[in-house]
């Protein structure tokens, strides 16, 4: 782990380390919308769906820092990537999403 290691061993191993938290919770969000979302999924659906997680989860993990308690802490990202994880086991046609629904933007 290159959080624990020094800069002398993460020289040596040719890497570039950055901090999570320097990059913020957006590259993993844009990451997962590029790589898992559903085939078929209109250029506007995906614009709304990235609407609603930069509306909603800063805000959310703002709450979850200030309101709640971990019994393993956690980092921003690591949540971030827990969420896309939940959402694209939710968001299947084997669990009734349908893309072709005329209620779908």
């Amino acid at each position: 782990d290159c959080a624990v290691a020094s800069p002398a061993t993460v020289s040596r191993l040719g890497v570039v380390w950055i901090p999570p938290d320097a990059l913020g919770i957006r590259p993993p969000i844009v990451t997962w919308m590029g790589k898992y979302t559903l085939e078929g999924m209109s250029d506007e659906l995906k614009e709304t769906l990235m609407g609603l997680f930069d509306q909603t989860v800063e805000k959310t993990i703002y709450f979850v820092r200030r309101n709640c308690r971990e019994s393993i802490p956690s980092m921003d990202n690591n949540l971030v990537a827990s969420l896309c994880r939940l959402f694209q086991s939710l968001f299947t046609v084997e669990a009734g999403v349908d893309l072709a629904a005329p209620d779908i933007a």
